[in-house]
């Protein structure tokens, strides 16, 4: 029976369109969290194909570097066993080959020996610099991906703080304030009309 004056009603009013502004606030709020959850996930596919184009090329040279090296280990090797055969052969005339053949021999197998560790060398170099080169390159293309992908973490973290709670903790707080002070204002009219 207790019949709600113009003040109750109209700080009832503000309070709810109060709340309601703010939840929706809260609302787009969630609405950007989603777009930039899918734009972390975009950052985080990029970042993969990177990592899997890295290990592809990293695989490949790899595979190459060895194909080589072992070819030319291989003939180092050959190389090394015809070296220790002119070493050992014996000179003279009866031998059917003379000191001066032999140190010919020698000389010509200790050139392509000594060309072909060089050429082994050469080739290391070159795998550590397309190595090098390919990690600079992997490095170039990561890191702008890396920070892409650390501010969507940032922005994230700011916007999944729910604060709807609070704002509606508030919000009753303030009707029950109005109430009270509705009921206050009812207590003190009956003592008001009577005098």
């Amino acid at each position: 029976n207790i019949g709600a004056d113009d003040q109750f009603v109209k700080e009832c009013a503000q309070t709810l369109f109060k709340i309601k502004q703010q939840l929706e606030v809260i609302s787009r709020k969630e609405t950007a969290l989603d777009q930039e959850l899918n734009s972390l996930s975009d950052w985080r596919s990029r970042l993969k194909q990177i990592n899997k184009e890295y290990a592809t090329l990293t695989g490949a040279i790899k595979f190459q570097r060895n194909r080589e090296i072992k070819s030319l280990h291989y003939v180092i090797n050959r190389l090394q066993r015809e070296q220790d055969e002119v070493i050992r052969m014996k000179t003279g005339f009866f031998r059917g080959i003379s000191k001066k053949n032999r140190e010919q021999k020698e000389i010509v197998v200790l050139k392509e020996l000594t060309h072909k560790q060089t050429e082994l060398e050469l080739v290391m170099l070159d795998f550590s610099a397309k190595q090098k080169e390919l990690r600079a390159e992997y490095d170039r293309k990561r890191e702008p991906v890396l920070e892409e992908i650390k501010k969507f973490r940032r922005i994230i973290q700011t916007l999944e703080t729910d604060s709807s709670l609070e704002e509606r903790w508030f919000a009753c707080e303030a009707l029950i304030d109005a109430i009270n002070s509705f009921l206050q204002r009812k207590a003190d009219q009956p003592s008001s009309e009577s005098n």
